[in-house]
């Protein structure tokens, strides 16, 4: 085996090793609310992350600001 045969399988273990960890270190999302938007025909879901006290939404606002009346409803009625 010529040491560029072995330099690509090294490369090749690091990369499957890696990738690996990373399938295993996504966050899970959990549904926790929909809202119909009041402006439009939209709907925005709440998404809870890993089982945490994080929250998401898809709104504008939450994407503006990181903060929004559908998440706070959802921590309002935990």
């Amino acid at each position: 085996m010529t040491y560029i045969e072995e330099l690509r399988e090294w490369a090749n273990e690091r990369v499957a090793d890696y990738a690996k960890r990373m399938e295993n270190s996504k966050p899970q999302y959990d549904k926790v609310g929909e809202f119909k938007s009041s402006s439009s025909k939209a709907i925005y879901r709440v998404w809870r992350i890993n089982n945490s006290d994080t929250l998401r939404c898809e709104c504008p606002g939450f994407i503006f600001r990181k903060s929004c009346k559908h998440t706070k409803e959802v921590l309002a009625s935990c």
